[in-house]
């Protein structure tokens, strides 16, 4: 097999892969949806992923590897219930044998989830930077904070399968929950958006981020933090709101990016 059909069948198990994870959403169980629905489309979408994976460790040449793949799923993939089966972690519920692939696949690097969730990271900045556009293109009317960031999880929910809003995070203090606006569990990141109208004090509301960066603390699924400044009819320039951003001394697994709306 040439090593372009070799990196096609990569793709394909990438995006097999990807296909299972958006089709199966824990939200399901929240909002009152019958799985069992999803049971078909599921079982057969595992089964395309096995099939791969087969071909993809005979090309190789990990034989060993291959039959102890084969071992390993050879019973599960013939029962909808094994191949199915779910666990919970944190709260959430998963696709057991989805993570057993994922551990079949990691020591390749075409799999190489790090790296893979490095270069999700930057696409999600890179999305995150146009959420202008996005606030544009689905017409949503800018009422408040809630307005925007609804607009921009649409978005985002097509990529990253997990992504969610609201209440789903345990940052918890003394007197008060915490949660952030947009939570992707897959890259481990929360997503902070304010809001700033045409004559309110910036200032005020990058110490707001402060405190939310100070109290963020109690969930370690979440490791990486964005705040996004949306200025309305604002004419402030970048330089002076990082200045001021630099100043407060963030955390430096917090980022902030700055659109105008």
């Amino acid at each position: 097999m040439s090593p372009k059909e070799i990196s096609f069948i990569e793709q394909q198990i990438i995006e097999w892969r990807e296909r299972i994870n958006a089709r199966f959403d824990s939200d399901f169980y929240e909002y009152g949806y019958d799985l069992e629905e999803e049971t078909g489309y599921l079982y057969w979408a595992f089964k395309n992923l096995y099939h791969h994976i087969y071909i993809y460790l005979e090309a190789k040449g990990a034989y060993r590897f291959l039959e102890l793949f084969k071992s390993s799923f050879d019973e599960i993939i013939k029962s909808p219930e094994k191949t199915l089966e779910t666990e919970e972690h944190d709260g959430q519920n998963f696709l057991k044998r989805l993570s057993d692939i994922r551990l079949f696949l990691s020591p390749f690097m075409a799999f190489d989830v790090p790296l893979k969730k490095e270069e999700n990271s930057e696409q999600l900045q890179d999305i995150l930077k146009e959420t202008r556009l996005i606030v544009k293109k689905t017409n949503s009317d800018v009422k408040n904070e809630v307005s925007v960031y609804n607009a921009v999880h649409w978005i985002l929910k097509l990529y990253y399968p997990s992504c969610r809003r609201l209440n789903k995070s345990r940052f918890i203090s003394q007197f008060k929950n915490y949660h952030p606006d947009i939570l992707i569990p897959e890259l481990n990141t929360a997503i902070e958006y304010k809001l700033v109208r045409k004559n309110e004090n910036i200032e005020k509301f990058i110490d707001q981020l402060k405190i939310d960066a100070t109290n963020y603390k109690g969930d370690n699924q979440y490791e990486k933090f964005i705040a996004i400044l949306c200025l309305q009819g604002i004419s402030e320039t970048s330089k002076s709101i990082r200045n001021s951003w630099k100043s407060k001394s963030f955390p430096a697994n917090w980022e902030l990016i700055i659109v105008s709306l």
